[in-house]
């Protein structure tokens, strides 16, 4: 499974569709969230 931080399956601030007019590129991958404890565990 992959994150993904690309806009181009959302909608319009209008409520139109935003047609996807490219594949998903390197620059729009997430990462898993890190879960960093503070303090003592």
């Amino acid at each position: 499974m992959s994150v993904w931080h690309g806009d181009l399956h959302k909608r319009k601030p209008s409520g139109g569709r935003k047609k996807p007019y490219r594949k998903k590129r390197a620059f729009e991958r997430g990462s898993f969230p890190t879960e960093t404890m503070l303090g003592e565990t």
